[in-house]
């Protein structure tokens, strides 16, 4: 009963860690007043994100510093859409109550010119 158990745990766990594995196919990026700056749909910007989102760093959300969340990003993947909170600092966080899960850019540079275009 034990080991089914520990079973039942393993597969819930692996099953919500691949949750955040998105495969995006298209992005609007919002600013901190709701306009739409950007639309990110073509296929090598698509491809590119893919790429740079592979590497974020997750962190924990008491890891965030109080930052102001400048921009939103509103992600189509793996069919559904949802809201991320980003500052151009390179903090995103998903919109919820818990900000979980949340991440650092680590190449922040190419991210910000990617979704900020600058």
């Amino acid at each position: 009963m034990q080991k089914l158990l520990i079973t039942m745990i393993f597969f819930i766990f692996a099953i919500s860690a691949k949750a955040e594995e998105l495969k995006i196919s298209h992005v609007i990026v919002l600013d901190s007043s709701f306009r739409q700056i950007r639309v990110i749909d073509q296929p090598d910007q698509i491809k590119h994100l893919n790429d740079l989102w592979k590497n974020l760093k997750p962190i924990k959300v008491k890891d965030l510093p109080n930052t102001n969340w400048t921009h939103k990003l509103d992600i189509k993947s793996n069919g559904s859409i949802a809201r991320r909170l980003y500052n151009q600092e390179g903090y995103l966080a998903k919109l919820n109550y818990q900000l979980k899960p949340s991440y650092k850019v680590v190449n922040l540079k190419a991210f910000n010119k990617l979704i900020l275009g600058f």
